[in-house]
């Protein structure tokens, strides 16, 4: 049916306001730790069950008022609804259909939160709203953080801060040129407010000392200048921008001089110089390495959408081979490589060219329409600012490992662009060509509300998946009734590596061996390839006397982490003593040469226990058991030898991690 040209129909002032109060409330839910031992593996489950509960309401006042999407923004919808229906296809050939349920989802959320967004962004009120709502989101977010860094800087302990804020890096890069949009052409509260959050937007980077954000902020505040200060259409603003520049920077610096004063070096100095950014840097370029592969091997369709943290297992291996030396494959021997730490090259990976070129063609469309924008809109400031903040956005995300994967990221940045495009023309009298709802958009409308609703449900069935596991460990004392919870657990999301590895351990505590050792090997299928799993596995299989089965689990494990000191001790121990002295001891000579005292120390451990393995590495002045690399590791071996030996878990305190 072919779209017709009619008259912009606008949004009450009501409709706008209750819409971006709830994409603020959107935005801040997975910071609302609401059940917070709820892990749905890889995949979040707040933001996604919340949107799809609110949502398909908007989509209805969307049609109910008659909407229209600008003639500018069809190409940009047309392109984002193929890219939803080629990652939709993707389960075609991937391992994972519930992932790819995921990524189709999250983009078909980002495609009708552009549509939205400008629909209700349309009057001056509606922007304003906006405004309104971005600068106290980013209040709300800023200022816990400033006022936790500087009570954490007395200890002098910043993880925590960085673990929980570093994710929405991409976002606040985004917002930032907008925010400051409001302090240079609103006024009153809407100004102050826009200036302490923009303030506060500018230093939470700095906060959770991460280099890419802090590089993006400063070039975002750069870019913003010179556009200022070299367009004689934006002269009248030039002091503000010059004052607001000035004031965020010595607010930025204020900041870290107070931490300063608790502890013995600047956060980001430290940050910059220490081992974890050090070990970050290895582990990226691994990861990125494992992703190229992938691309090499699936460069026209990828391994499917969002299907890179399940796939990771197979293409590290061949990795790792080429360089079985490198240090780099035994970092984070007990963490899940869940993304490629790069949007564009993880997009390749999972979609392959295809995907990779409708999304540069989604960006690249996106980037010269508000361009055009800026060139001929009353207000330009507003394009301006959503230019700046979409490169800040992508630039970032060549380094992130969260960018369009966390689902307020990806929601801000469409939201950005739609308040860009919906900034006022003074093309032909400011009366713009519009499309009305029907025909493809209509129907690309209502699809993506479809596929978000059925995101939102999978998310659901994850999450209350985990909380049946919960249950389940809380009653384990009821075999019965335990076994039960855990059996409809893994029935409701058969996916979630971390389901299946808990019901293992149920399994090996009840000495239930095979059934433990399958549903180890399930969870690493299914992804988690921690190094502790691979132990676990490998002590089912040797309580039920299949050593050769032990032997093959470690191998497997050792060619993800051929430098692993713990495995290769593993498994010489489980080679000594099922009489391969030969390998026993080529495990053993390659582990001493890599770390003699990690490699003493846990040969201690698994042969000896706990107290002995404490007492001699007292004595010998080794590694401690807390010292041990991965911590994992101790509670893995601990677990199997309370087995073999009851005695020895009245002798040694359950330790906590």
């Amino acid at each position: 049916m072919e779209a017709v040209e009619r008259k912009k129909v606008h949004p009450s002032e009501v409709t706008s306001a209750i819409f971006f109060v709830a994409t603020g409330f959107l935005l801040y839910v997975p910071l609302i730790r609401v059940v917070p031992y709820i892990d749905t593996f890889i995949h979040p489950w707040r933001a996604e069950l919340a949107v799809g509960m609110v949502l398909p309401i908007f989509v209805a006042i969307f049609f109910w008022q008659n909407a229209v999407v600008s003639s500018q923004m069809r190409v940009i919808v047309y392109l984002t609804a193929a890219f939803v229906v080629f990652s939709f296809a993707s389960s075609l050939w991937a391992a994972s259909e519930r992932s790819v349920i995921h990524h189709s989802g999250i983009w078909a959320t980002y495609l009708l939160f552009f549509i939205l967004a400008f629909h209700f962004a349309s009057t001056p009120s509606g922007r304003t709203t906006a405004l309104w709502v971005l600068a106290s989101f980013s209040l709300a977010l800023a200022m816990p953080a400033t006022i936790e860094f500087l009570i954490q800087g007395i200890s002098g302990s910043y993880v925590s801060l960085t673990g929980r804020y570093s994710r929405y890096a991409e976002l606040l890069n985004v917002i930032l040129p907008l925010l400051g949009v409001a302090v240079l052409t609103r006024t009153g509260w809407l100004q102050r407010i826009s200036f302490i959050a923009f303030c506060g937007t500018f230093l939470l980077p700095f906060l959770v000392a991460r280099r890419a954000p802090i590089l993006v902020v400063i070039g975002e505040l750069c870019a913003m200048l010179a556009v200022v200060f070299f367009s004689t259409r934006l002269r009248g603003i030039r002091r503000k921008a010059a004052v607001l520049s000035a004031a965020t920077i010595i607010v930025a610096l204020v900041v870290q001089v107070a931490s300063w004063t608790f502890v013995s070096g600047i956060p980001i100095v430290e940050r910059g110089e220490s081992k974890l950014t050090q070990t970050s840097d290895q582990l990226r370029s691994v990861i990125q390495h494992v992703a190229l592969e992938m691309f090499l091997t699936h460069p026209v369709l990828g391994v499917g959408a969002d299907n890179f943290g399940r796939e990771y297992q197979n293409y590290r291996p061949p990795v790792a081979a080429r360089s079985p030396n490198d240090p780099a494959f035994s970092i984070a021997q007990d963490q899940i490589a869940e993304r490629a730490h790069n949007e564009p090259l993880q997009i390749a990976s999972e979609l392959g060219i295809g995907g990779l070129l409708l999304f540069a063609l989604i960006t690249g469309v996106l980037i010269v329409g508000l361009y055009r924008r800026w060139r001929s809109s009353s207000e330009p400031l507003l394009p301006l600012a959503a230019l700046i903040g979409i490169f800040g956005f992508l630039l970032s995300s060549l380094v992130s490992s969260f960018s369009f994967r966390i689902l307020p990221n990806g929601i801000a940045f469409f939201l950005v662009a739609a308040i860009g495009f919906a900034a006022p023309s003074t093309d032909k009298d400011g009366v713009e060509s519009n499309v009305a709802p029907q025909g493809p958009i209509r129907f690309i409308v209502v699809a993506a509300t479809i596929v978000v609703i059925a995101m939102a449900s999978v998310a659901g069935i994850s999450a209350w998946a985990v909380e049946l596991q919960f249950r389940a460990v809380s009653v384990s004392d009821d075999i019965p009734r335990a076994n039960e919870l855990f059996k409809r657990a893994e029935s409701l999301d058969p996916e979630n590596a971390s389901i299946l590895f808990s019901n293992g351990e149920f399994a090996l505590a009840n000495r239930n061996y095979l059934d433990a050792a399958s549903l180890f090997e399930s969870s690493i299928a299914n992804g988690r390839i921690a190094v502790t799993t691979y132990s676990y596995g490998a002590s089912a299989y040797s309580l039920a006397k299949r050593p050769e089965l032990a032997i093959d689990v470690l191998t497997r494990g050792l060619e993800q982490y051929p430098s692993s000191v713990f495995l290769l001790v593993r498994r010489s121990v489980i080679n000594s003593e099922a009489g391969k002295t030969e390998d026993a001891r080529a495990d053993q000579i390659r582990a001493t040469n890599l770390d003699p005292g990690q490699a003493q120390t846990w040969e201690s451990l698994i042969r000896n226990g706990a107290v002995n393995a404490s007492k001699q590495s007292f004595e010998r002045h080794l590694p401690t058991l807390m010292d041990l690399d991965p911590r994992g590791g101790v509670y893995a071996v601990i677990a199997e030898r309370e087995i073999l030996h009851p005695e020895e878990k009245l002798m040694m305190p359950k330790m906590q991690e």
